[in-house]
């Protein structure tokens, strides 16, 4: 008895021991604030050259959904999507941001598959992810490693990240389009901005 009464209090204490840095560690995380990002910035989806090929072998057009726009950018068709808000994580560790209204889609004949309300998210393993709304649901349709992102605390820029098709995105088109023109993790898109992080006082009015 006096043997497992013994044993129970060490496992306690190493548990203790343990597990006490590690929710420390995960307070001060809590304790360092997130820096808001500027809103009005711009970040353009592009396609990749074999993404414009294969929509073009299957007859799909790449669409802007107002109010973002279709624009081009070294012979690439791109959606600009002007950014809402976000906030980045002052160790750099993550981020999460929103597009303003719009979206892009993909059209063929009387199909069309639109993809709105983009959000994106960077998380501390550095894997980004596109969320947006399909048919009034929202699913991951983008993952990316982020080649090409460079954050500081004071300006976030994006060159050419490589973005690739999620199954669940990949499904989307199959569902619009009877087969998917591209695959799940294909490079759909190259990702390009400039977003500036603001100081804490200007979003606290200090």
């Amino acid at each position: 008895m006096q043997y497992t009464v013994l044993r129970t209090l060490t496992v306690a204490l190493l548990a203790g021991a343990v597990t006490a840095p590690q929710a420390t560690a995960t307070a001060a995380q809590g304790l360092l604030p997130s820096l808001p990002l500027r809103g009005g910035s711009t970040f353009d989806f592009c396609l990749t050259d074999t993404s414009a090929s294969a929509l073009s072998k299957a007859g799909i057009t790449m669409e802007a959904i107002a109010p973002s726009t279709l624009v081009s950018d070294q012979g690439h068709r791109c959606v600009r999507t002007v950014l809402a808000g976000g906030k980045i994580n002052s160790d750099l560790s993550g981020l999460t941001a929103t597009a303003k209204d719009g979206g892009f889609a993909f059209h063929r004949g009387n199909r069309r598959a639109e993809f709105t309300a983009i959000a994106a998210k960077i998380s501390p393993d550095r894997t980004g992810t596109i969320t947006v709304t399909h048919r009034k649901q929202r699913i991951d349709v983008l993952t990316t490693k982020l080649t090409g992102l460079k954050l500081s605390l004071t300006k976030i820029t994006a060159k050419n990240v490589p973005m690739s098709l999620t199954p669940a995105g990949a499904n989307a088109l199959a569902k619009e389009f009877t087969t998917s023109p591209l695959p799940a993790g294909h490079v759909l898109f190259a990702g390009n901005s400039t977003a500036q992080v603001l100081p804490l006082t200007a979003s606290t009015g200090k």
